[in-house]
């Protein structure tokens, strides 16, 4: 059992998230990530790795499909280049082999190592110039990603790095919406130092007809910033079991509470839930050192690699 505020509890594991995890033992899931994983890295050798919008079309490729009986071209936008197409694949990978090692394995460090190379392909994908005056791709880009900050951070990636990718994704032209704009900035702003302005993004928050789960993610962060401990621990719980009851596959690491809490406790406050979709393990920060790790990359470099080098 995990303890909330005033040493409320709540279940470490639920019974969905227990028979989720045994389905994917008996399908060996793990190594059919890696499997895909290795695949995914291999495109990555191609020379078209490294292509932007601009050298797609101009080798004159068409995409189609079929509608109404009639074959209709595409307009190609960065989703269709291959390096683009690859670390976004990579992305949803590395979630889901950072869940598993952890949840299956309690491999703490094997856990964040996934989880800061799903951030990593993350900021290369904010990195990659964008040619469609549509911008198609724009919801790959925005503030729509913050649980991939959100993955940094509890990675224990270097305050230069969670700097850029909180940078990348806040460009204001990548995102229309309010309410993404207010529940981005507001952590964001937080894990920045920056306590006024989380808090004028929470309150913005708090004004928008929100989902259960985004208020209390709100009052969290006031929480956070007014140093009250106990409505901390509540509203996480409350977020944990507010996830806990969405539809479709179980959540096994619920990302935006475990990167909220990993906030207080920077921010000096004492965080008691430990269960295993939010776990003391991933909370507490830790000194990691990601250099000698290899990170995904096109064999003939990236896009923006190239054109300094013109």
């Amino acid at each position: 059992m995990g303890k909330g505020a005033q040493g409320k509890k709540i279940t470490y594991q639920t019974k969905r998230q227990k028979e989720y995890l045994q389905s994917y033992e008996k399908m060996d899931k793990v190594s059919f990530l890696q499997k895909a994983v290795s695949e995914s890295l291999e495109k990555l050798s191609l020379p078209e790795a490294s292509w932007t919008l601009p050298e797609l079309k101009a080798t004159g490729r068409k995409f189609t499909y079929e509608f109404a009986g009639k074959t209709e071209e595409k307009t190609p936008y960065n989703n269709f280049l291959t390096g683009y197409n690859t670390l976004h694949s990579l992305i949803s990978l590395y979630r889901f082999l950072a869940e598993l090692a952890w949840c299956m394995e309690s491999n703490t460090n094997k856990c964040k190592e996934y989880l800061y190379l799903a951030a990593y392909c993350q900021k290369c994908i904010c990195q990659w110039p964008d040619h469609d005056e549509n911008h198609n791709s724009i919801g790959l880009v925005s503030l729509s990603r913050l649980d991939l900050f959100y993955m940094a951070l509890i990675a224990d990636a270097n305050t230069e790095f969670i700097k850029k990718l909180g940078e990348l994704l806040s460009i204001p032209e990548r995102t229309w919406n309010p309410f993404l704009i207010y529940r981005g900035n507001a952590v964001i702003r937080l894990s920045m130092g920056d306590k006024e302005r989380a808090v004028y993004y929470a309150e913005k928050m708090l004004k928008e007809d929100s989902h259960p789960v985004w208020l209390n993610y709100a009052h969290c962060i006031e929480a956070i910033v007014s140093g009250d401990a106990d409505t901390v621990n509540g509203t996480l719980c409350a977020i944990v079991n507010s996830w806990r009851r969405t539809s479709g596959p179980p959540r096994l690491l619920i990302i935006h509470a475990i990167g909220l809490a990993k906030l207080a406790v920077k921010n000096g406050l004492q965080v008691t839930i430990d269960t295993m979709d939010c776990p003391q393990a991933l909370i507490q920060p830790a000194q990691m050192d990601y250099s000698r790790l290899e990170l995904p990359r096109p064999k003939y470099g990236f896009p923006w690699e190239k054109e300094a080098k013109e």
